[in-house]
């Protein structure tokens, strides 16, 4: 008994569709075929447009049967319910692109992957599949330029290894660890850059000092009328003061 009560219930749906109006179910496949315009092919106005059309045809309904007329408004709340979601969806898509490309140009590259993976655009979107494409090489181009800075700090290269982790910064804002190599290469500049001025310094004291000596011992000759000496050799210099 149970088992026949289901059978009758299944026909009964099955001649419902059967003899149902023709306009809610053309209205109904125009609505399908906007989805696939939508999320499959990314023509997101075109999806909109047959969306809208689907809405007037049901809107445009009419019937002498209740039954007719519920279903014809059930269908409309549900049309007006998904047009509303692919405007809010296309609003958003359009918006994150926006951003997503003056995010990229500021390098906060891993910032961009992150929010393109929250967002899950299609596909078929060509905005999103670029900005992918760019992050990923721009990335790269940062992890390779990080990785030449480290060569160059183990050479003992501090001024080298900024220069090319500044280039990494301005390739991927976000590489992790970037900040802390650039900050400990400019620890370590200061002190090479002193250790030569310091140098150049002590040696130019010793030039200068050696002149001054000079010139000492030649007008002492000169004042007492002979040639140095073994004697003269021995003789302290002066001190400066």
């Amino acid at each position: 008994m149970r088992t026949m009560t289901v059978i009758m219930l299944v026909a009964n749906v099955v001649m419902a569709r059967n003899q149902g109006p023709d306009p809610l179910i053309h209205a109904s496949a125009e609505a399908a075929y906007a989805q696939r315009l939508f999320h499959d092919e990314c023509a997101y106005q075109e999806g909109l447009d047959s969306m809208d059309r689907a809405i007037r045809k049901v809107r445009a309904f009419r019937s002498p049967l209740s039954r007719d007329r519920d279903t014809a408004g059930a269908l409309l709340a549900r049309l007006e319910i998904e047009r509303e979601q692919l405007w809010r969806r296309r609003r958003q898509l359009d918006a994150e692109a926006r951003q997503l490309d003056t995010l990229v140009q500021a390098g906060q590259i891993e910032t961009v992957r992150s929010r393109i993976d929250a967002l899950a655009p299609p596909a078929c979107d060509l905005r999103f599949t670029s900005l992918a494409e760019t992050i990923e090489r721009r990335s790269n181009e940062a992890a390779n330029l990080v990785q030449a800075g480290d060569e160059q700090m183990r050479l003992g290269r501090p001024d080298r290894a900024i220069r090319l982790y500044l280039k990494a910064r301005q390739a991927n804002r976000d590489q992790t660890g970037l900040n802390e190599r650039i900050a400990h290469a400019q620890a370590l500049r200061p002190r090479g850059k002193t250790a030569r001025w310091m140098g150049k310094a002590v040696l130019a004291t010793v030039l200068v000092a050696g002149v001054g000596y000079a010139g000492y011992w030649a007008y002492k000759i000169q004042k007492e009328g002979s040639s140095p000496s073994s004697a003269v050799r021995a003789l302290p210099p002066p001190v400066y003061r």
